[in-house]
């Protein structure tokens, strides 16, 4: 069994800024619990004012953390984030904000979209983003189908760096299928996953997929990293493994919050991360609101003071986003591997 997990050395994760900017949608899938149309875009001053804090809270963690760990990938997404109408003009601010703030960290900017987006918008706004997940949605009509491969034809020519996630809906099967092989085709990059909850695809369905995509990302037992990452345990640095069984760190030590901040801009809610969202105290919740900015601010200077490491400490049930985060079974273990990603008083 493990006593430590950390993300294989080879590769430097970045910080990562998980942003649901906004819940609305330009579709209406019936599986789909991350929109809700009923409920309006954010403006784009509210939309500013959260970059703003987000750029100062990830500052903070950067100016602890060594010269090649200081990258920041901002992911937005939704609802639909390229369905916003002044998507352009939150993407130029927080371009513009890095740029003018001489910050001492790089920063990427991601999405995750479903692609069903008009031709002259998609080719002004891909320009922005140094990675896309673009996700293919069965419950679609066939011209949206179509300008949904287009929209990704228009990706590989421009040589973007983007992946198709494609959602195995069990009434969708065909489509699904034939989504696979249309990429294999064009050799474009995808992962195919199941839908959360009880819609999920059979397990006589996931097996197959499996056994033909050669990667395992969500089992009872264990899991793989979202973004594909491979983990080195108990500091065996010479042969990294891709799946970690048994995927549970209850009263581990964790680095989560050096790695990751999650925002739901509707709610006001930020969580230091999207899926364990355990707090500072041990508990299950959201670190502090939007509407109070100042107070999350002032805790994570507290917290950092003389540049302190102060961890994490894991309550769930099991890990899943957050999983290639450096982790160890005891205070000791942890205090031993954390030590090459921060600075040293």
């Amino acid at each position: 069994m493990y006593d430590v997990v950390e993300p294989n050395s080879n590769v430097q994760p970045p910080f990562l800024i998980t942003w649901e900017s906004t819940l609305k949608c330009n579709l209406d899938c019936s599986y789909c619990s991350s929109h809700d149309n009923s409920i309006p875009h954010p403006s784009l001053k509210e939309c500013c004012d959260t970059l703003d804090f987000l750029y100062e809270y990830v500052d903070v963690y950067m100016n602890l953390k060594v010269e090649d760990q200081r990258h920041v990938s901002l992911n937005i997404f939704g609802g639909e984030s390229l369905f916003h109408p002044n998507i352009v003009e939150i993407l130029e601010y927080a371009i513009r904000k890095h740029k003018e703030g001489n910050y001492i960290w790089s920063l990427g900017i991601s999405t995750i979209t479903n692609g069903i987006v008009k031709p002259k918008i998609w080719n002004d706004i891909i320009r922005y983003f140094d990675f896309l997940t673009v996700s293919h949605h069965a419950e679609t009509t066939v011209e949206e189908k179509k300008l949904f491969k287009n929209n990704l034809l228009v990706l590989k020519e421009d040589n973007k760096n983007f992946q198709v996630s494609i959602l195995k809906h069990p009434d969708y099967v065909q489509e699904y299928t034939e989504m696979i092989d249309w990429c294999e085709q064009h050799q474009i990059k995808y992962w195919a996953r199941n839908l959360d909850g009880p819609r999920k695809a059979s397990q006589e369905q996931t097996i197959t997929f499996v056994q033909k995509n050669n990667v395992l990302r969500n089992t009872p037992l264990g899991r793989s990293c979202c973004g594909g990452q491979t983990f080195n345990v108990n500091q065996n640095y010479e042969t990294p493994i891709s799946f970690i069984d048994h995927n549970r760190f209850v009263d581990w030590h964790c680095s989560v919050n050096y790695f990751f901040v999650f925002v739901k801009q509707i709610t006001q809610e930020v969580f230091v991360n999207k899926d364990c969202r355990m707090g500072y105290d041990g508990k299950y919740g959201p670190i502090g609101y939007l509407y109070n900015t100042d107070a999350i601010l002032n805790e994570l200077k507290q917290r950092t003071v003389n540049k302190s490491v102060l961890p994490i400490i894991c309550k769930k049930e099991r890990c899943w986003c957050g999983l290639c985060t450096p982790k160890a079974k005891t205070e000791n273990l942890f205090n031993d591997i954390i030590g090459k990603y921060l600075l040293q008083e």
